[in-house]
């Protein structure tokens, strides 16, 4: 639209130097001065017009791009007191050793947790083997060590036989496949990510996690030998 309205200049110019000078030279100033060019700014004030109209209608995609990049809602103000608070599902709401009932920051729930046993009890009173696979559950920390049985005992195991609370497994440190243990939650979710551990039971998995939901102490990190 705009184009158009520009080229009408380019060769209206030529068309008022043909019209004062004249073919037998320059006219007198008042012939040029009795040249009728409304038309002209009639012309132009249609193209405004139009150029104006046009401007006025945004391209549907261009609405939907801004609704895409508009930022995403804030965390809550004051801090969260529960996960649904912490969208996206990959971020929970931490809080401090201890503080299960107040406020605490959305934070990412950990990808990968190192090969260290000690374990914590977590605010849903199962133990984790440290507390990175809490964080990873999305659960906080109620206090350092396994948590009490219901009977003040100290929930510790032999083998996964001994753990009589369903999703428990006896969670041992690294290496120590025939040592004593806690019995602790097995992780719900893993990522995937290839970092090999050989198991307690002579199986190679992908990472200490695959190998604890399954149930499992890692014997050595890396490959097993056959």
């Amino acid at each position: 639209m705009k184009k158009h309205c520009r080229k009408s200049l380019i060769w209206i110019v030529p068309f008022l130097v043909v019209v004062c000078m004249g073919i037998g030279g320059p006219r007198p100033a008042a012939a040029a001065e009795s040249v009728d060019l409304s038309w002209l700014q009639a012309q132009d004030d249609a193209c405004a017009d139009s150029v104006a109209v046009a401007s006025l209608d945004a391209p549907d995609w261009l609405a939907d791009a801004d609704a895409m990049s508009a930022p995403a809602a804030n965390p809550p103000k004051g801090g969260c007191s529960t996960n649904a608070q912490c969208k996206g599902g990959k971020k929970y709401c931490s809080k401090a050793v201890g503080d299960c009932k107040g406020k605490g920051e959305c934070k990412a729930k950990p990808e990968v947790c190192p090969l260290i046993f000690k374990p914590v009890c977590g605010c849903n009173n199962k133990t984790y083997s440290n507390d990175c696979f809490a964080a990873m559950a999305g659960v906080n920390v109620k206090a350092e060590g396994a948590c009490k049985t219901p009977k003040g005992g100290d929930n510790t195991c032999k083998t996964n036989k001994d753990c009589k609370t369903a999703g428990d497994f006896c969670a041992k440190d690294t290496g120590k496949c025939e040592d004593a243990g806690v019995c602790a939650a097995k992780p719900q979710i893993c990522p995937d990510i290839v970092a090999p551990v050989c198991g307690c039971d002579n199986k190679t998995y992908n990472n200490n996690c695959v190998a604890h939901r399954a149930g499992v102490n890692v014997k050595h990190d890396g490959k097993c030998e056959k």
